[in-house]
């Protein structure tokens, strides 16, 4: 077992057949897919920076290994890069980064026949290839170095249909026309990325006012989808027009003992 430092080979086939997959299969709210295969690898420079550095600990890896071992009912020989990652979220070491559908922003596109689309917190690339059959999606990230990989994952299977910016999410209204705005904004500071924490909950929810501030300034933008939880959102300001559960098949995000619900929440001009 070679995981001295948890590089992720490259698999051209299974990342081409993961992109297919999400190229010709319908949209669904339903679906827990666990097909990530294209995003671990191209962003796994940040996805996986922390798990890195526990990694270099002896006593975290004889904990992920035991635990992989009991589990997956294999010898250490045979464990292999993607085991002992996901062994960090499983021992309850660290949770890491959570997994988007790409196939809930496919079901919002062919419900409501969206064309054209900004996504002003595009994040890893998941709903890149949710996307993929839209005639315009528009990516941004304040995450330069995600956005990067983003452009890798473009670069690596041609994407013909996508720009990317790398921009303030705050402020930023592309040029370009859109019909519609659909993004999951971060979930307060459960994650943590590069580019810094949420001060307070002011000013998540100031982060939160811009988003739909931005929504109404773009005239021919009409429908604005967004993946929030459930109490990350005050519904009697924004007033959604339709609300969808993503948590049919799985346990909701737990805070302080209180479960909360992922929902998808539509709101039209």
């Amino acid at each position: 077992m070679n995981t001295s430092d948890l590089i992720l080979s490259l698999n051209t086939n299974k990342l081409n057949k993961e992109f297919l997959y999400y190229l010709d299969t319908p949209g669904k709210l339903t679906d827990i897919s666990k097909n990530n295969e294209i995003i671990k690898y191209f962003q796994q420079d940040i996805f996986y920076k922390r798990e890195r550095e526990l990694w270099k600990d002896p006593k975290i890896q004889e904990k992920i290994i035991l635990n992989r071992q009991k589990y997956l009912k294999k010898s250490i020989d045979d464990l292999t890069i993607t085991d002992i990652l996901s062994g960090f979220k499983r021992s309850g070491i660290y949770y890491g980064y959570s997994h988007f559908n790409p196939l809930w922003f496919k079901w919002f596109i062919e419900k409501y026949n969206i064309k054209t689309c900004f996504d002003p917190c595009g994040g890893w690339g998941h709903r890149l290839l949710g996307g993929l059959n839209l005639t315009k999606y528009i990516y941004n990230d304040l995450s330069l170095s995600t956005k990067n990989n983003v452009d890798n994952i473009i670069e690596f299977f041609d994407i013909t249909n996508t720009i990317t910016y790398n921009n303030d999410a705050r402020t930023f209204i592309p040029n370009e026309n859109y019909e519609s705005i659909f993004t999951c904004p971060p979930y307060f500071n459960k994650e943590h990325y590069e580019c810094g924490d949420f001060l307070d909950v002011d000013d998540y929810n100031n982060f939160i006012k811009d988003l739909f501030k931005n929504f109404y300034a773009k005239k021919e933008c009409y429908i604005f989808g967004m993946v929030i939880q459930e109490n990350l959102i005050d519904t009697n300001i924004y007033k959604p027009n339709e609300i969808f559960s993503l948590n049919i098949h799985k346990a909701s995000h737990i805070v302080k003992n209180k479960r909360y619900k992922e929902n998808l929440y539509i709101f039209m001009k």
